[in-house]
Parts: C-alpha cells; sequence; structure tokens
C-alpha cells in the first residue's frame, strides 16, 4: 500500500500540476487555515517516527519546540544521506519534490520558525536541481503568497557524520562536520544557539499526508506502535532493485523475494543487514520478521534507515565485516578518542583474523574493544561500528574460526 508516492513510479521529477491533482498542497492549505497547535497535535496523535535511522517520535520534537519562549527557530531540512547504499531520501527529492516541500512548509508554518534549510548532500545535483525547479514553480502558483518564511539551500558534504542532527548544524554554521555533545539537543540549543528542529526528509514528507487526511487515517496503516509506511531500498543485488513504499509491519520475506524477486542468480541468504551497514547482520533465516523498529529490535538488530542488504551464502563473514568496519574507521571524524581507538582496533583485529593469525582470543578482544567503548562518544558513530562486528563474531563464529585456524574463507 502506497501512501506516499504514486503506485507507477516516475522516471524524472514530478512537476507541480501532477502534484496537486493527486491532492498536493491541500495538506498545506488546512494547516495554514487553523491553529498550528492543531496541526502539532496531529503529528502527536499521528505517532510519526522520523525516518532517518533514530525512529524518534517526530511530534515529541514539535512539540518541545513550540513550548520554547523564543521566536527565533529554525527547520533543517536533513538529506545528507551518506549511508552506503541509501537512495530513499535522494529518490524523494528528485523525484517528489513537492511532497517533501510542502511537508517543510506545513512544519515550517506550524512551529513558526522563520527560516528552512535544505540541506542535501553536495553530490545529489538531480536533487538540488529538482527542488529548486520545483520552488521556481510555486514562485508563481500563488500557494506561497503572504508566507514570511526565508528559505535556504545548503550544500552537505560527503562525509557520513556531516548527517548526524548536529554536525549538520555545525556545517550550516560554517564549521567543519563535527558532532556536538548532546544534551542540550537542537529543539534546545541548535542553530546559533537557537531552537531548531532537524528532520530527515522522509519524515517530512509523511507530514501533508497525516495532515490532510487526519492521525486517525494515519494510525490505520502500519503496527500501532509505528504507524504508516517506510521507503526500502534495494540495491542493484536484487533482481529487481529499487525504492519500495511498504506498511511498517510487513514481513522482510515479502519485500525480499515478492518485490525485489530475490538475489541475482537465485543465490541464497546467508546474514542480513535490514538498515544498513550501521545495523547488527541477523542470520538469513529470519526472513519472516516484521519490518518495524520493535520488532527488529526483538529479533537483534534495528531497522535504520530502511536500506536493507542481503549476504549471499558463498560470502565470507570476514571480509564483508571488516570491509564495514574500514568504511567506519575512515569516516569518524577523530573528534572522540575511544572512538577513534574502537574503530581502528575493529579494523585491526579482524584484518589479522583474516590473515589467520592469533587464536579464538582475538574474538574475546572484539568484545572488549566493544564493552569499553559502550555509552562514549558524542554520537552515535561508536555504537554502529560495533553494531555489525559483534553480531557477525555471534551469528557466524565459523566464517572467524576458519581463518584463526587457517583454512582461509569457509
Amino acid at each position: 500500500m502506497n501512501l506516499l508516492l504514486p503506485t507507477k513510479k516516475r522516471n524524472g521529477r514530478e512537476g507541480l500540476q501532477d502534484y496537486r491533482n493527486r491532492k498536493g498542497y491541500e495538506g498545506w492549505r488546512l494547516a495554514r487555515d487553523q491553529e498550528p497547535g492543531k496541526t502539532v497535535q496531529a503529528i502527536v496523535d499521528s505517532g510519526l517516527r522520523g525516518r532517518g535511522g533514530a525512529a524518534f517520535p517526530a511530534g515529541r520534537k514539535w512539540q518541545l519546540l513550540s513550548q520554547k519562549a523564543t521566536k527565533t527557530r529554525f527547520l533543517v531540512v536533513n538529506g545528507g544521506e551518506d549511508e552506503p547504499g541509501s537512495f530513499k531520501d535522494r529518490y524523494l527529492m528528485e523525484h517528489y519534490p513537492h511532497l517533501v516541500l510542502e511537508g517543510a512548509f506545513i512544519a515550517a508554518f506550524a512551529l513558526d520558525v522563520g527560516q528552512i534549510f535544505l540541506y542535501v548532500n553536495e553530490s545529489f545535483d538531480a536533487s538540488q536541481r529538482s527542488l529548486k525547479e520545483a520552488l521556481e514553480e510555486l514562485a508563481t502558483s500563488g500557494l506561497l503568497d503572504g508566507l514570511e518564511i526565508k528559505l535556504d539551500f545548503f550544500s552537505a558534504p560527503q562525509d557520513y557524520v556531516a548527517g548526524e542532527d548536529t554536525a549538520a548544524l555545525e556545517v550550516l554554521e560554517g564549521k567543519p562536520p563535527i558532532p556536538r555533545k548532546k544534551p542540550p539537543y537542537p529543539v534546545e540549543s541548535g542553530y546559533q544557539g537557537c531552537p531548531t528542529v532537524v528532520h530527515n526528509v522522509e519524515t517530512l514528507a509523511n507530514v501533508p499526508l497525516i495532515v490532510r487526511e487526519g492521525p486517525e487515517s494515519y494510525r490505520n496503516i502500519g503496527t500501532p506502535d509505528s504507524p504508516g509506511t517506510m521507503l526500502f531500498y534495494l540495491n542493484e543485488e536484487f533482481e529487481h532493485p529499487g525504492v519500495y513504499e511498504l506498511p511498517f509491519g510487513t514481513p522482510l520475506r515479502y519485500l525480499v523475494e515478492v518485490l525485489g524477486g530475490g538475489l541475482k542468480g537465485g543465490k541464497g541468504i546467508k546474514a542480513i543487514l535490514p538498515g544498513g551497514p550501521s545495523t547488527a547482520f541477523l542470520p538469513g533465516e529470519l526472513l519472516d520478521v516484521g519490518l518495524e523498529p520493535k520488532a527488529l529490535v526483538e529479533a537483534g538488530s534495528i531497522l535504520g534507515c530502511g536500506n536493507v542488504r542481503l549476504i549471499p551464502e558463498e560470502a565470507c563473514m570476514v571480509e564483508v565485516t571488516l570491509e564495514i568496519a574500514e568504511f567506519f574507521a575512515r569516516e569518524s571524524c577523530g573528534k572522540c578518542p575511544q572512538c577513534s581507538m574502537e574503530t581502528n582496533a575493529f579494523v585491526t583485529i579482524l584484518k589479522k583474523i583474516q590473515a589467520g593469525e592469533g587464536d579464538s582470543a582475538m574474538l574475546e578482544q572484539i568484545e572488549n574493544v566493544a564493552n569499553f567503548s559502550r555509552g562514549k562518544g558524542d554520537c552515535g558513530l561508536i555504537h554502529m561500528a560495533a553494531a555489525p562486528v559483534l553480531s557477525a563474531v555471534q551469528h557466524f563464529p565459523a566464517d572467524f574460526e576458519a581463518h584463526l585456524e587457517g583454512r582461509g574463507c569457509p
């Protein structure tokens, strides 16, 4: 069931008229005609969760910001999306820019925000062009008449941590993408020390529907804990790669086998990364887990950003895990010593295991490093780096033992 996207997917940008033909900007009209507090309450009642990975209740951010006495407030539309293999935010901005913009304008109006930042990955040329063309259409449409909200584009650097909420604020202030220590959180002290809501692109794309159709209608889709739908991306390893919209709670098997057609060549599945490299591996047989945060936590992982990756049977988990560990070591900003230590230690240990050096004590070192770093660091990267390594050792010990015993890849 599609709530955000038309059933027929587009190759190019959806223009203003096509968007209005499917009730586009009706939510914006309603939001402008009602008390801002009513719009805020609709987002709270809808149960909308953030789609950037943390799944934090969006309405809670809106409530916190609306309670601030200051009139200087900001909204950041976070389109940094530098997670390897992630494509859904880019897809929305490139093909459905009006959906994103309507959500941003509704949020800004309801929260009495004076300035919106469109924070878009500097490599997403098509996304930036699409959003700018959509704004040009709006400028002559009359839909924004009388609106006193400033809107600025800002290119996000191609650094993994640049997509983290507080790192994005640092970039907007002209500084390197280095995450801030929290608390305070952005809704308390964000851009230039003022209350700021930072929302992932897909999160804001849900807002027009909620305002237009009502929170009760939105809650009829998905699960009680996670209402609505989410966009999932399948990469080129699948028979039918692409972006798919599914209600929360849909079995992973439906996405993988029915929509994605399975791995190319009919390859079997050894392991599952349900939400990108920052999530824990699950055994390949857990395809019937529901695609929603609570179910995946109970299974031992998280939903993350919806970038589903399957590891084929013939793959060596030592090599797959080393590749991910090298990514996190490369992308760690270096601010927190514990994070630099952990990410580099994982790479060093995994390289030794790959080379057949050491014994089973090496696996204990991995756990010791993760335990030492747990609860430290100014952002979540330190925990993201540990999740795939620890889960790979837990679920696929034979691969690691084969290397340590000098037998190489199984």
